[in-house]
């Protein structure tokens, strides 16, 4: 049961939240790992075409390091897939889960 937010603590609402969001986080980086096998791309081969290292793409797959803006955009023209639709899906998924 889901405890109402009002009765919550500062601390506990905190908590509640980091959860949702590494939930979020981590839907997203297993959505990019999949973009990425759908292409039939290895991690090195999309590391090759960023110019990064093979830990690079490992680290934002694994929900170890986080991707701005401009990353992103890069990762989605390196694997080949649309930014603007894998984003709507993500907001899809996180809507289907509020």
């Amino acid at each position: 049961m889901i405890p109402n937010t009002e009765t919550l603590t500062p601390d506990q609402r905190e908590r509640q939240q980091t959860a949702s969001y590494r939930h979020d986080a981590a839907l997203f980086s297993e959505g990019l790992r999949r973009m990425r096998r759908r292409a039939g791309l290895t991690q090195a081969a999309v590391a090759a075409r960023l110019r990064r290292p093979t830990s690079f793409v490992g680290k934002y797959e694994n929900g170890y390091r986080r991707l701005d803006v401009i990353e992103f955009l890069k990762v989605a023209a390196a694997i080949g897939f649309d930014p603007a639709e894998f984003l709507a899906t993500v907001l899809e998924h996180h809507r289907d889960a509020a």
